[in-house]
Formats: C-alpha cells, structure tokens, sequence
C-alpha cells in the first residue's frame, strides 16, 4: 500500500538465490528481494539497477528491525518515486 500497489501487481517468489534469467518470464521492471540475493551482488537496502531493472535487495522480513526498515523505506522511495 505504501508504493501504491496492490497484490495483483506482484509476483512473490521464494528462493535464497536468483538471477534475472530466472524472472524474465515475469518482465519485472523492479524486483524487492526480502532474504534473497540476485546472484554477483552483494548491495543491501539500496536501489540499483542491472539490466534496466531497478532492483532492492533487503533481508528477510522477520530480521527487519527499525535501521534497517528505515533504510529500505529510503530505497523503496527512491525506487517508487514517493
């Protein structure tokens, strides 16, 4: 609700690993990543991009503590334009 999308916009998926060969079938324009990592990065809490996909990569929800949920607030504004 706070990027103003709802369920019907996002496609979950569950995996430790990913690569973007393995979302192309989705086209995402822009990937959340909760306690997965898009393989060869190593970024956290910031927005960028690969492949013209603008992607955030946060630990999984349950570790989220406020630091960090201030930090993914700061990219997910940057990445939603809020």
């Amino acid at each position: 609700g706070s990027v103003k999308l709802d369920l019907a916009a996002v496609q979950i998926i569950t995996c430790p690993e990913f690569d973007l060969t393995d979302l192309r079938a989705y086209s995402p324009k822009q990937i959340i990543a909760f306690g997965s990592i898009l393989k060869g990065s190593s970024a956290h809490y910031q927005l960028f991009s690969q492949e013209g996909i603008s992607i955030i990569q946060a630990d999984s929800l349950p570790m989220l503590d406020d630091p960090k949920k201030k930090s993914l607030w700061i990219a997910l504004k940057q990445m939603f334009n809020i």
